[in-house]
């Protein structure tokens, strides 16, 4: 290292000491209560779930989140759920105070929602479960960031500022499939989704998803644009066993993703994002447990892929986030 370097670095960490985080000395307390009942509607048939949780945070409120479903078991080995849950996230330091010198805060957000709701059908034997499955979410009150500023915000040196607009629909369908008669384990599962960015209704696009059209949660000129920095399709699949005699276990896991792009298609976004390559990991774990000590080697990635994945913060962002390569990882665990 020249000396050069070692004043920039030394001016660098005095700059630190003296430029204290933008969001330092933020305090939040949260306090959360939860109540959940479920009540027989037909004897050993049909079952009503109904739950309300409420957050209260120190610097912007209460809030309530509901679930609720229906159980309905045809037989003692099946059952159809139709489920309602709504979800919240609040805004985090950076989005109040601001992130990266680049991105203003804003002291005046609200809490994102999404409202999901699901059909599930499952099946279970002494070794087999199979599970089918379709949602519909509803993303609202979005944080996100916009380059449309303040005057006064541009001349501090931002270009884009944290907002509550944001809105994404969602739809798509699962699958699951397992097997395990305790020395061998198998499982599959398969899921296609589809997002929509609807932040600006009445822009139509040319991707009309032909389920939502189905469906009519949107008239034809109000369909959104296709949000794709989420996968289109997600396969996993695993394989495992158990040597009982050396207690030891050993598993294969894969998964594939397909359809998706470096970032993600918004209406805050021009040009649109690149396609991404199929994402292909294959990983290997080996198990083996000596009394109450626990030795497992995890390999990541054992063919070497050159896998990426999108990035949902940064615009521009080129081939998207890359993952690892071929790595390893060594873990002890002790019981007692």
């Amino acid at each position: 290292m020249s000396d050069h370097d070692g004043v920039q670095q030394a001016a660098c960490r005095d700059y630190q000491k003296k430029s204290p985080a933008a969001f330092e000395g933020l305090d939040r307390t949260v306090h959360s209560v939860l109540a959940q009942t479920k009540t027989t509607i037909i004897d050993e048939m049909l079952f009503a779930v109904v739950g309300l949780r409420g957050d209260f945070y120190s610097d912007f409120g209460g809030q309530f989140t509901p679930r609720g479903g229906l159980i309905f078991k045809p037989t003692d080995h099946s059952a159809i759920k139709a489920l309602y849950a709504r979800a919240f996230r609040a805004p985090v330091a950076g989005e109040l105070k601001g992130a990266g010198g680049t991105v203003a805060g804003s002291e005046d957000l609200s809490p994102e929602t999404i409202d999901t709701f699901e059909l599930i059908y499952s099946q279970s034997s002494d070794h087999w479960k199979l599970s089918l499955g379709g949602f519909l979410s509803f993303w609202k009150n979005g944080i996100v960031t916009t380059p449309e500023i303040t005057d006064e915000l541009r001349a501090q040196g931002f270009a884009f500022q944290f907002v509550n607009f944001g809105e994404l629909e969602s739809q798509g369908i699962e699958a699951e499939v397992s097997y395990d008669d305790s020395q061998w384990r198998a499982g599959f599962s398969a899921s296609y989704v589809r997002s929509y960015d609807v932040t600006n209704r009445g822009q139509a696009t040319e991707n009309a998803h032909p389920l939502a059209m189905a469906l009519q949660l949107q008239p034809k000129e109000q369909e959104g644009k296709l949000f794709d920095a989420f996968p289109g399709f997600i396969l996993n699949t695993s394989l495992g066993y158990t040597v009982p005699d050396w207690n030891l276990d050993i598993d294969l896991m894969g998964r594939i993703l397909i359809d998706m792009t470096e970032g993600p298609s918004t209406v805050f976004v021009n040009p649109p994002p690149r396609q991404l390559p199929v994402y292909a990991m294959l990983n290997a774990s080996i198990s083996k447990k000596i009394d109450d000590l626990e030795v497992q080697l995890v390999l990541h990635n054992i063919l070497d892929q050159r896998n990426a994945l999108p990035t949902i913060f940064a615009n521009g962002t080129v081939d998207g986030i890359r993952s690892q390569g071929f790595n390893g990882s060594l873990r002890l665990g002790y019981s007692f």
